[in-house]
């Protein structure tokens, strides 16, 4: 996550640290993100925020199906792509659902007393949700454990399974990737399709060519997902990499792909941070029924998939902000324009990504965010501690509550500072940095970095998610990182049009009787 400049942060020359590949900047640096604490908090940095959210999304919120709980590095190595241009009956399973919006007296009663703000799946009574506000209602949100509503599997979900890894500059073995291969038996059907991000993967030097561990990555990708599988695209950026594979049954239905990539490192030059953005354009799995009569749906659906690794440090959470927005801008200006809805014509501005992602029926964005928590070390070693020991599950949930109450992500959206309106499965699995490499021990060096869940997968939920899980693999030891995957089921259903009723004017024929005497 974390492989920075050396010891001054104000640098702005790349190298490599010599401690790890995972290790930050030494000296000042270091002290000064293990001494920060809950009162240093960046909520208070003043970021500089885009126009409100728009406050129209509530009601959707309310309606729409999701999983929510709102809660380093390479040189430049050019960017190198290779894309291919190209059923369905799920089985039933439970999988958790959460709503996407917030109870405002009861979050608000619970913040002035300390306590948590939990997002609460939305009851069908309708003034409970006239009654729902956005996201950026609360300041510390934390997760509802899984009393949600459940939600039927519909014909035109489309299983799509995540993976994000911060490899350390290092490769795993196949024994430490093989819960990739779980994907292909998922709901008994496998997963339709597959993202997989990875970051850190290649170590900084300059490169005219590939590095080894990015193909020797794609090679383990493909032998543990088998021949049921076939990739659409692969794209590489400094130590970026990213790989999205479609299940060859149903590969007809994939109409368009595209890729585009951003730069997010010094100077918004160097590769060393930034994303990879795959537009996909799907042919969709329409169902209608007897309230569908008077409406039309589109026949594709439009998803944007990204792998991103952003600013590190503690306090730097203004600059990971920054690179959200610059990302999303960047995309919209790269995307091809038949991936924009025509429809939408309120927008913030120019290439602001808002318009983009309105466009999207469903955007997932994974990566190492590196997000931190705004705890003294010792607090929250020893909460991470007694998460471990404990058998107590309820315990164990208010420790991680506890933890995630600081966590800078959840406040980020919850403030609308960056990712407005995204969600996030419920998080169910310990801090995923970071390690000693090849144990369980959280750092132990003399930087002693503060555990966070710096590893996250999100997703816009108006357009239909289902989460299916949201977890972690805590058997993949050989990076400071923990794996961290998702499965989401996504409504495939085109967006509806309401048919425009042109209706004819009829001219009225009058009759002039002419009275003869």
């Amino acid at each position: 996550t974390d492989n920075e400049s050396t010891d001054n942060e104000s640098t702005d020359n790349e190298s490599t640290d010599t401690e790890s590949s995972g290790d930050e900047s030494s000296g000042d640096e270091s002290s000064d993100d293990e001494s920060s604490n809950a009162d240093s908090s960046n909520a208070d940095s003043g970021d500089k925020v885009p126009s409100d959210v728009d406050s129209s999304r509530d009601e959707r919120n309310a309606k729409d199906r999701s999983g929510v709980n709102t809660s380093d590095d390479e040189q430049n190595n050019g960017g190198s792509s290779n894309n291919y241009s190209t059923d369905k009956d799920l089985s039933d399973e439970e999988g958790a659902i959460f709503s996407s919006g917030i109870d405002p007296s009861t979050a608000n009663e619970q913040i002035a007393s300390g306590g948590f703000a939990h997002i609460d799946p939305i009851p069908d009574d309708s003034e409970q949700k006239k009654s729902v506000t956005s996201m950026r209602s609360v300041k510390d949100l934390s997760v509802k454990d899984s009393e949600s509503t459940l939600v039927d599997d519909s014909e035109s979900d489309m299983t799509v399974s995540v993976v994000t890894w911060n490899l350390a500059e290092s490769s795993p073995s196949e024994e430490e990737a093989a819960f990739i291969k779980r994907f292909r038996t998922i709901r008994n059907r496998g997963s339709d399709l597959i993202m997989f991000g990875s970051q850190e993967t290649e170590n900084p030097k300059p490169r005219r060519t590939e590095g080894s561990r990015s193909v020797e990555i794609r090679r383990l990708l493909v032998k543990m997902l088998g021949e049921k599988y076939v990739p659409l695209a692969l794209h590489s950026l400094g130590g970026v990499q990213f790989a999205l594979f479609c299940k060859r049954s149903i590969l007809g239905e994939i109409e368009d792909v595209s890729i585009a990539d951003v730069a997010c490192g010094i100077g918004n030059v160097f590769h060393n941070k930034g994303a990879i953005g795959a537009f996909l354009q799907i042919k969709a799995r329409n169902v209608y029924d007897a309230s569908d009569i008077a409406v039309q749906r589109k026949k594709s659906v439009k998803l944007l998939l990204v792998v991103c690794h952003l600013a590190a440090h503690v306090k730097k959470v203004d600059s990971r902000n920054a690179d959200y927005w610059r990302i999303i801008s960047e995309l919209e200006a790269q995307a091809p324009p038949r991936f924009f809805n025509d429809e939408i014509t309120e927008s913030k501005g120019i290439n602001s990504g808002e318009k983009i992602i309105k466009s999207m029926d469903h955007v997932i964005i994974a990566g190492d965010l590196n997000y931190r928590l705004d705890l003294p070390r010792e607090l929250a070693e020893r909460t991470v501690s007694d998460m471990e020991s404990s058998g107590d599950k309820e315990k164990v949930k208010d420790a991680r509550n506890l933890l995630l109450r600081h966590d800078q992500l959840l406040r980020t959206i919850s403030e609308g500072r960056a990712f407005p309106n995204f969600a996030e499965g419920e998080i169910k699995f310990p801090p995923t940095f970071k390690f000693d490499k090849g144990t369980n021990e959280y750092d132990t060096s003399y930087k002693q970095r503060i555990p966070a869940w710096t590893d996250r997968i999100l997703f816009t939920p108006f357009g239909g998610v289902k989460v299916h899980d949201y977890d972690s693999a805590e058997e993949s030891l050989h990076s400071d990182h923990r794996p961290v995957h998702a499965t989401l089921l996504l409504n495939m259903n085109g967006k509806v049009h309401v048919l425009k009723q042109n209706r004819r004017k009829k001219r009225r024929k009058t009759r002039t009787v002419i009275n003869q005497s």
